[in-house]
């Protein structure tokens, strides 16, 4: 909420994602209550393991044609789509020039959607109307009931995002309706200036109406119109010719070609560059970045990266265009979408299919080398001699506080080493050492400060697993123009911890449990929320048969409390949505104030588990 700069807004732009995901998290912990308290108290039976597993996976489908849905919402049926491109051809032949896809479907939406005015009346026809720039002059109807004395209008234009002398002419003046006369026109002038603009407004507004005789005047309709000048100079839309490419064996250069298509006014500007994905900048081919320039009428481009070797087996790399030139638009059918154009680029192997596709000589070369500079950097405030220079009190304390993470990475290979399978699996072995070791301090801890299992959870070890959630979500909310991932990061994580986290152990602790049946070890065990009696005087005679034994203790009344802080949390941030244009962002006071309301209700939280806890 107060992690952007004061005064911006970050908004869902998925809202059908999040209220999926939301509901989702919510009702994640719903299903662990329908489990261990209604189906089959205080066990998980394999199949409940499974079908949580399944529950994951039909959260990711769901969420997956959701996220597919928002992103194509804008895509037209066929015959939607037919009356456009007709549209587009009367109104190119009406203009005598090219006209835009997108210019003239904003265009016919504006006609479909605006609003218009009664002749019982005095008004404008429509509340909205759109107009190419090209077009010279245009002219608003003005209506009014036929009235027995003549009468007078006056009316003036007023600036919006269009600006008067830029992209229309400043206008004001009186209509004079004879009797019994009920439409009069208003002509306006649109300027043409032969450079791409963004749409934009203006409005003309009825300043006065009065009669000439003594006739009481009829009411007013629509007193404003907005006019929306439509751009018909378009610098064109990039992208690559072809989107996947191969290198064959001993070529010594890559020439991909852009091609500029929907327009090509003006010069325009891109930026490119080379990103590998197998293929190693260096050692495969040379990293290549620049910028690509288009003169006025230009409709390709070619970018030449060179190539450095022949690899004995297939390695990829990406060009990438971005960050162009004002008005120029990428091809949003393609993997960049509306942001970058990618054109993915293979190097043929010389032993294609060969054992040694992990074992690349010059990936490993490179893999050893970065290994080996991190054990020097490990031990320098920001990775170097030069950073360690310049460095400050705060970047020496995080320095000292991390150290022993950054030690413990040093066990991890590089990611460029033998194909990433070494830092893959060496990476989840760390990580679940590290969970282990943190489960245990915090238990450890908590049992030193006289705290409940139940509550140390909900406190430390859920504060060290949240952090990493909550600097994510502020990293996303900075760097990106909504707020979907930001938010979707939190409800996301909360149903797949569930549903994937607990699903795998409860699937696995099932089958075991199941499968030994009660043995001494399960006999033995005990539960500490029941005054640590064994299962054997707890469970045997519910399950003869013993099981994967889950105690739910207060888990009712930690759900309820959580539902009612997460319905609070959903419902705050409508209330932002509408009251500032966003969930994430706004006024300063506001940031201040919601960021307080959402810390008191963890608080808040956190209390009511640890009083119920002491009660209980």
């Amino acid at each position: 909420v107060s992690a952007i700069p004061i005064g911006e807004i970050r908004k869902i732009d998925k809202m059908k994602v999040f209220c999926f995901t939301a509901s989702t998290s919510v009702l994640a912990y719903a299903w662990i209550i329908v489990i261990l308290v209604l189906i089959s108290p205080d066990r998980v039976e394999l199949w409940e393991g499974i079908v949580t597993l399944v529950f994951f996976v039909v959260f990711l489908v769901v969420a997956f044609f959701l996220d597919k849905a928002s992103q194509e919402k804008d895509r037209l049926s066929i015959a939607e789509e037919a009356a456009i491109k007709k549209f587009q051809s009367e109104v190119e032949k009406d203009h005598g020039k090219p006209i835009s896809y997108s210019g003239v479907r904003i265009m016919l939406e504006n006609q479909i959607c605006t609003a218009y005015g009664k002749r019982s009346a005095i008004g404008f026809q429509q509340r909205a109307i759109s107009v190419l720039e090209c077009a010279g002059t245009m002219r608003l109807a003005v209506l009014a009931p036929a009235l027995a004395t003549p009468w007078l209008l006056s009316y003036q234009t007023r600036d919006g995002a269009a600006l008067a002398g830029k992209r229309y002419a400043q206008a004001s003046g009186t209509l004079r309706f004879e009797s019994n006369e009920s439409r009069k026109e208003i002509e306006l002038q649109i300027l043409d200036n032969e450079v791409w603009d963004p749409l934009e407004e203006f409005y003309v507004d009825i300043v006065d109406v009065k009669s000439e005789g003594a006739a009481e005047m009829p009411r007013l309709g629509i007193s404003s119109c907005t006019v929306w000048v439509v751009n018909d100079d378009e610098p064109g839309t990039l992208d690559f010719r072809c989107n996947e490419v191969s290198v064959e064996c001993g070529t010594s250069e890559l020439v991909v070609t852009v091609e500029r298509t929907n327009g090509s006014l003006g010069r325009i500007k891109c930026e490119y560059e080379t990103i590998g994905i197998s293929a190693l900048a260096g050692i495969d081919f040379e990293e290549t970045s620049g910028e690509l320039e288009l003169a006025d009428g230009q409709t390709s481009a070619d970018i030449t990266v060179p190539i450095l070797r022949t690899p004995k087996v297939p390695v990829r790399f990406r060009v990438v265009l971005q960050n162009p030139s004002e008005g120029v638009a990428f091809n949003t059918q393609t993997d960049g979408g509306c942001q970058a154009a990618i054109c993915t680029a293979t190097l043929q192997g010389s032993h294609p299919g060969s054992l040694s596709s992990t074992c690349d000589e010059g990936e490993l070369l490179l893999g050893l080398s970065t290994w080996k500079d991190k054990f020097s950097e490990v031990w320098l405030v920001g990775g170097s001699l030069e950073d360690q220079a310049s460095a400050g009190m705060k970047e020496w304390v995080m320095h000292y506080l991390e150290l022993l993470w950054k030690i413990l990475s040093l066990s991890i290979p590089p990611p460029n080493l033998l194909g990433g399978w070494p830092a893959f699996i060496v990476a989840l072995v760390v990580i679940a050492v590290e969970t282990i070791l943190i489960n245990d301090l915090a238990s450890l801890l908590g049992c030193s400060m006289g705290m409940a299992d139940d509550v140390t959870a909900l406190t430390i070890v859920a504060l060290g697993t949240s952090v990493p959630d909550t600097l994510a979500s502020r990293a996303a909310a900075k760097q990106e123009d909504n707020a979907d991932n930001s938010i979707g990061n939190v409800t996301g994580s909360n149903a797949v911890n569930v549903f994937l986290g607990l699903g795998i152990s409860w699937t696995l602790g099932a089958a075991y449990w199941d499968s030994v049946g009660t043995n001494h070890a399960w006999r033995t065990s005990v539960n500490p929320k029941e005054n640590f009696r064994t299962f054997e005087d707890l469970y045997i005679a519910r399950y003869p048969d013993g099981g994967f034994m889950v105690p739910a203790g207060p888990l009712v009344f930690s759900v309820g409390a959580f539902t009612v802080g997460a319905l609070m949390t959903v419902l705050l941030l409508f209330f932002r949505r509408k009251t500032y244009g966003g969930e994430l962002g706004g006024p300063r006071f506001a940031q201040i104030r919601d960021s307080v309301l959402l810390f008191v209700l963890w608080l808040g939280f956190i209390a009511a588990n640890v009083i119920y806890n002491q009660l209980a």
